[in-house]
């Protein structure tokens, strides 16, 4: 990967079933590039905002400094946080994005689809948009419609 890339998991994801429902965290993983970009690889569910506060306050950052936010997928798990991030830019497969659109349902919140949209800075990303000279978008078989990844450098991949 080298010098031009630095990654730190900030939140490891943990999925457990209670009596009723579903909480998840999902993984929350901070990129620090040479070129100033600092990006987060999925945000985590609203449960955990606390703890994804304090791991940034660990590395020295706020959440304000924060560039990007890639979302692997929208399940609330992973975008739970994003009112955290209000100067990031928002990257999402435009696939997922439609597919959302489409067919909403107890994974996909009509609240967080109305809440990119009224944010602004969403930009729909597909397979080999660069982010940085380090870093680009890869598109992965998975449980959504175009579930993303990350490639950083030649030898790490974000799933």
């Amino acid at each position: 990967m080298g010098d031009k890339v630095k990654l730190k998991v900030l939140l490891r994801g943990k999925p457990f079933r209670p009596t009723y429902g579903l909480v998840g965290y999902s993984t929350v993983v901070f990129i620090a590039l040479d070129d100033g970009k600092t990006i987060l690889y999925d945000c985590g569910s609203k449960i955990c905002a606390l703890q994804i506060k304090e791991a940034l306050k660990i590395e020295g950052l706020m959440t304000e400094v924060i560039t990007h936010v890639v979302i692997s997928h929208l399940h609330f798990d992973h975008v739970g946080n994003l009112p955290l991030f209000s100067n990031a830019e928002i990257l999402l497969s435009e696939t997922e994005w439609e597919s959302a659109n489409q067919t909403p349902d107890e994974w996909h919140s009509i609240q967080t689809l109305a809440y990119l949209e009224k944010r602004g800075n969403l930009r729909l990303v597909k397979e080999g948009d660069i982010i940085s000279e380090e870093v680009s978008v890869m598109e992965l078989p998975g449980h959504t419609p175009r579930l993303i990844g990350l490639c950083c450098g030649a030898e790490t991949i974000l799933c």
